[in-house]
């Protein structure tokens, strides 16, 4: 099933790919409140973590700052980002961000 799910999602990021190339993509922009944005990726990961014997952390101060921004694609570049930390964070190993 694993398998099945990473071929898609190749699949969709070389269409995605093409239509960038392509220029036809268009960002969805809205008001989008920084600290739940980023608190709903940290959640996604503190599994990820805990398997993976990697101390994460996020330290941030509640404030409810509102950005603009395309959500799906932001979301999209965050978490390549931190999929890409882990997969080369050794176990044992440390990653911390404070976003305050």
């Amino acid at each position: 099933m694993r398998q099945s799910e990473q071929l898609n999602n190749l699949v969709t990021e070389l269409i995605e790919f093409r239509k960038y190339e392509q220029h036809k993509v268009t960002l969805k922009v809205s008001p989008c409140c920084v600290h739940q944005f980023i608190r709903q990726i940290y959640d996604d990961f503190k599994v990820l973590a805990v398997q993976n014997d990697v101390c994460f952390h996020l330290d941030d101060n509640n404030e409810a700052v509102s950005v603009y921004l395309d959500v799906n694609q932001m979301y999209k570049v965050v978490y390549n980002l931190l999929s890409n930390a882990f997969k080369f964070t050794p176990c044992g190993g440390h990653y911390y961000r404070n976003f305050c």
